[in-house]
């Protein structure tokens, strides 16, 4: 296995510096539900027999779409923009060379790791790549 003879030589190649603030991008996930139709949001329906001496069972909903009485209607997601310190930064040489930040404000050495392409010098260039990605503002800047 061979190793990088110069690993500092990459840091050169790094975007920002310890010290500098930058402005963290979080996409999160986000899903709308509505109850379900058929078993009315409880996730299970009563099964009655016509026939004379059957009991009332109880079942699974059977619609596909239901879980636990919920039908999801529409995925989307949302993105929060934070206000950083860096204090911490990581290259990886190599194969697959990349940086990686920590900052103070979300820990340094044991916190959240940052990857470059989730940071910005302007919190309007977060925006415009979270709203290229669909993503809404749901979370207003944290300082």
């Amino acid at each position: 296995m061979a190793t990088d003879p110069y690993p500092l030589a990459y840091l050169h190649q790094s975007r920002y510096q310890i010290g500098d603030v930058v402005f963290g991008l979080r996409i999160y996930p986000r899903k709308y539900w509505s109850l379900c139709g058929v078993c009315g949001g409880t996730g299970r329906v009563a099964v009655v027999c016509q026939e004379e001496g059957h009991e009332e069972v109880t079942t699974y909903c059977p619609d596909r779409k239901c879980s636990s009485g919920k039908v999801l209607l529409q995925q989307g997601s949302y993105f929060g923009i934070e206000q950083l310190t860096l204090g911490m930064l990581r290259v990886q040489a190599g194969f697959d060379p990349h940086v990686e930040y920590m900052a103070h404000e979300t820990g340094v050495g044991s916190g959240q790791v940052w990857k470059e392409e989730t940071l910005f010098p302007t919190p309007e260039d977060a925006e415009a790549v979270a709203r290229g990605q669909g993503a809404v503002m749901e979370k207003e800047l944290q300082v």
